[in-house]
């Protein structure tokens, strides 16, 4: 009973983290969401929480690099890149975690947006910057649905509609 022609992800922190790669690798997914995710290697005093070796292992092979101090050739912006042209929407906290990293990240989907209007369609990305921290706000569940809406029901589910004079 789902319709593969609307089926969209979203997620919070690593499930945040999930959303952008699962739908950068997989076409079904028609529309995407992620709130307070993972930041990206540069500019990130634990770069190795990237390849740990306890609890949730993210990235293993690339530990031996980060161990020698050396950052993979890509980051995490080059990865959702590969999302577009479909719809993608990025909220994140700038007091949520280290604040030069999500300084950087503002920088990140600035160079995302380049990869939606080289594929001419800016009007499928966006992102959200708050001072919550690292949380699933109101606002950002609020954010979230109606990018869902908009991208995955109808134009007439979401369309302006006039409201008549008395």
């Amino acid at each position: 009973e789902v319709d593969p022609d609307k089926i969209g992800v979203l997620g919070h922190s690593l499930g945040g983290q999930g959303t952008y790669f699962l739908a950068a690798y997989d076409q079904r997914i028609k529309a995407a969401a992620c709130n307070c995710s993972a930041p990206m290697f540069r500019q990130n005093p634990r770069v190795l929480e990237w390849a740990r070796n306890r609890w949730y292992i993210y990235l293993k092979p690339l530990r031996p690099q980060l161990l020698e101090g050396r950052l993979p050739p890509i980051d995490m912006h080059h990865i959702i890149a590969l999302v577009a042209p479909r719809p993608f929407l990025d909220l994140s906290g700038l007091n949520d975690g280290n604040t030069m990293t999500q300084r950087q990240r503002v920088l990140m989907n600035m160079e995302i947006m380049r990869v939606y209007e080289l594929e001419q369609s800016p009007q499928n990305f966006a992102f959200y910057v708050h001072g919550r921290g690292h949380s699933a706000a109101y606002e950002s569940r609020q954010l979230m649905a109606a990018w869902m809406d908009v991208h995955l029901k109808p134009p007439s589910a979401t369309a302006a509609k006039v409201v008549g004079a008395r």
